[in-house]
């Protein structure tokens, strides 16, 4: 069997179907489709909402929870950058071209080495855009408590809730999974030693 160190960007190429590209490419786009979806029904409702007597808006609860999603948005991009990467270690990635996948009955299943490579990154793309969109559904949260209290025209810091999905939006535009990225990523993580 063919290892990592054999493999070239042509075989690599070879594998990046449209059926493998187009699976990454509709879960990166129902993920942060998901989540923007949400902001779109909560901000339209919110602001339709009339602002309530301001000395009824918990102020104190509302920055609590903004503070909590800046902090949040912090740790999953620190920490989905250190997972992302940690897929692409030496010894991990001689760990995923040594084995052999198996089904759900227990079987393997045969995948070449550019089957593996594939899989490995869009696995890897994807575990980092659902971190992030952790950190999104958190702010959309807050951001919807606010809304049922009418603070959304009233308190201008508490759209600061919805920077998590912007990085989200711009992490799912940044790596969507076309070939010519995956590619580059194959090149840049994989095969670089």
């Amino acid at each position: 069997m063919q290892s990592l160190s054999d493999l070239s960007t042509a075989e690599f190429r070879s594998a990046l179907t449209p059926e493998r590209v187009k699976i990454g490419m509709i879960i990166q786009a129902a993920l942060a489709g998901g989540a923007l979806l949400f902001f779109v029904a909560v901000s339209t409702i919110g602001l339709l909402n009339q602002p309530k007597n301001p000395a009824a808006i918990d102020y104190s609860m509302l920055g609590i929870m903004t503070i909590i999603c800046l902090m949040l948005l912090l740790l999953t991009y620190i920490t989905g950058s250190f997972v992302y990467n940690s897929f692409f270690k030496p010894e991990r990635l001689q760990a995923a071209f040594s084995s052999e996948p198996i089904n759900n009955e227990g079987r393997p299943i045969s995948a070449s080495p550019a089957e593996k490579a594939v899989s490995l990154i869009r696995t890897a793309i994807l575990v980092r855009t659902a971190s992030l969109e952790g950190a999104a559904i958190f702010g959309l949260a807050s951001f919807t408590l606010a809304a049922q209290q009418g603070a959304l025209k009233t308190v201008p810091w508490i759209w600061f809730d919805i920077l998590p999905l912007i990085v989200l939006l711009l992490w799912v535009i940044i790596s969507f999974p076309t070939p010519d990225r995956l590619e580059k990523i194959f090149e840049t993580k994989m095969i670089r030693r």
